[in-house]
């Protein structure tokens, strides 16, 4: 259907902006030619996010919004007093500047709190070069009919649009595009974009806000996890369900449906004493160590004895035998102390990242996995699950391969990347990297969870009742570790933490008696967890293939918010 009204578009398409001057809008150029009347009103919002987007990303100031939304009015007036605007197109721009203008200017306000300036800016770029307007009848029919908004992206209401032009909206002759379709095209056009893609996106202006859609629970219960998560009478997934609809933040984990059960986690302090009782669970190997390794009490009473000195235990360790698998670990954490404390009676405090992880936290926790027969790699190792989730929807033919997370520590069995661990430096570590060591690692968890689901049931095997993952993050001396497990969302548990000690105190051999005990403890609970997925039932084949898709079908991670400057 050709309009029977349009506005004039330039021969040239407008330069980038290129300040953030409040007194010129980016809107002085009338709307573009060939704008089909039933959607007028979507497309003219669409490319007025578009232009938000530009127009904020080189002001960077809250206040701009303002600004900019008197521009925009401006521009909406002149299109209403224009003598080449049809009176159709007149009513619409009428109702966008008077109507729902309040809500709009709202709705821009409440944008930029979360939007993602710097991922956007391809695609605001993108806009402007090439016309910055041109955005086709087919856009218009995804904003219209609201499918973007399953893929929890934000788009515009339509209550400008009455029932007669909705109508003849929907019924324009363009073709029938299913949800499932728009998700994954809307999905490759934001990929595209994020890779720095030279060849032109579909103009989609989409901003990223902090709606989840709710979780497919058929989808875990088929492989074989938990779908429900009650305990002492209460119903904590419902509980989380409430604390997921007040607290959308794109930094909350509740966004990605973790109910995060550690430390100082929003969820948890939402929840009462005897709620959170309920809710946590003690996670502990069938076996102890000592059970596993009868050696280890007599060998930790020789060498980590609580009356010796740092000098005593090395010198006690170097006595053990070394075929004693129990008493060379013991003795290669010893040997990894005294390397600085033969020069010190602590550990250098400017002691680098890297290094502090390799030589103490490592050798701790990689020690004690070895011991338990669990394969490990550190430093920079690429997290595979991380790399399949940003790859999904890309042609590796055609566009690039996006680089996965690295882990600074990682444990694992065949393709099961099984634990992931995150360092920081062992003294002076600034308190940001903390919280974003957990931000990640806790949201990569999410994807090894999913990435090995799929793993094993392409195995043909049926994942194990409760399946679990574990990870750790180290900050200062403290580490704390972490098992991510599905009980209708994804539940982290923190299983146990230790302190390695960083001085020639007379306390040292205690403590670091404890930091071995619970790194052994930790290894068990992986190794067993290998151990259930190796025996794991075989499933037909033709039940693997349901499996498979099921998997495929599962919601996965967002991506990454991009971190906000930080407030003065």
């Amino acid at each position: 259907m050709e309009p029977k009204g349009s506005i004039i578009s330039p021969k040239t398409p407008p330069p980038p902006h290129t300040s953030s001057s409040s007194s010129s809008s980016p809107l002085d150029i009338p709307a573009p030619q060939g704008l089909v009347l039933g959607h007028f009103f979507h497309i003219y919002a669409a490319r007025h996010w578009g232009d938000l987007v530009a127009y904020l990303n080189n002001s960077k100031d809250q206040d701009s919004v303002e600004n900019y939304y008197a521009a925009y009015i401006r521009d909406l007036k002149r299109i209403q007093s224009s003598s080449l605007v049809s009176e159709a197109v007149k009513k619409h721009a009428q109702k966008l500047s008077s109507g729902s203008g309040g809500n709009n200017l709202s709705a821009m306000r409440a944008a930029f709190d979360h939007i993602q300036l710097r991922e956007l800016r391809n695609q605001a770029t993108n806009s402007i070069q090439r016309g910055m307007l041109q955005l086709n009848k087919e856009a218009g029919d995804k904003l219209a009919e609201g499918v973007l908004p399953r893929t929890g992206k934000h788009h515009l209401s339509s209550s400008g649009l009455d029932a007669k032009e909705k109508k003849q909206r929907k019924n324009a002759g363009t073709p029938k595009t299913s949800p499932q379709h728009a998700q994954d095209a809307a999905v490759d056009i934001r990929t595209r974009i994020e890779d720095g893609s030279k060849e032109p996106a579909d103009p989609i202006v989409v901003v990223e806000l902090p709606l989840a859609s709710p979780i497919r629970l058929d989808l875990y219960s088929r492989v074989n996890q938990e779908i429900s998560w009650t305990a002492e009478g209460h119903n904590v997934l419902e509980l989380f369900r409430a604390y997921q609809s007040k607290n959308p933040q794109i930094f909350e984990l509740a966004r990605d449906d973790i109910a995060d059960l550690s430390g100082q986690s929003g969820f948890a302090l939402s929840l009462t004493a005897e709620q959170l009782g309920a809710a946590l669970v003690d996670i502990s190997p069938t076996k102890s160590p000592h059970d596993v390794w009868p050696s280890l009490a007599d060998v930790v009473s020789r060498v980590l004895n609580h009356r010796h000195s740092f000098d005593d235990s090395l010198a006690a360790s170097r006595t053990e035998s070394m075929q004693d698998p129990v008493a060379e670990y013991i003795h290669g954490i010893l040997y990894s102390y005294s390397k600085y404390f033969r020069f010190s009676d602590r550990i250098p405090a400017d002691l680098r990242e890297h290094e502090g992880f390799s030589d103490m936290t490592w050798t701790v926790i990689g020690g004690a996995l070895t011991l338990a027969g669990v394969e490990t790699r550190y430093l920079e190792v690429p997290v595979k699950a991380v790399e399949e989730r940003k790859n999904a929807h890309r042609n590796p033919f055609l566009d690039t391969k996006a680089q996965a997370h690295m882990a600074d520590g990682v444990a694992f069995r065949g393709p099961y990347q099984i634990y992931l661990a995150e360092a920081s430096a062992l003294a002076q570590s600034d308190t940001s990297k903390r919280a974003e060591d957990e931000f990640k690692l806790k949201r990569d968890l999410r994807d090894t969870f999913q990435s090995q689901l799929k793993d094993i049931c392409e195995d043909g095997l049926l994942p194990p009742r409760s399946m679990r993952v574990f990870g750790s993050t180290s900050f200062n001396a403290r580490t704390m570790f972490y098992t991510l497990d599905f009980m209708g969302v994804f539940r982290l548990h923190e299983i146990r933490s230790m302190i390695l000690p960083l001085n020639k105190t007379a306390d040292f051999t205690l403590r670091l008696k404890r930091c071995v005990l619970v790194c052994l403890e930790v290894a068990l609970m992986i190794k067993e967890e290998l151990d259930r997925r190796e025996s794991a039932d075989p499933i037909p084949h033709g039940r693997k293939q349901l499996l498979v898709q099921a998997c495929n079908q599962m919601q996965v991670t967002t991506r990454t918010p991009t971190k906000p400057k930080k407030q003065k």
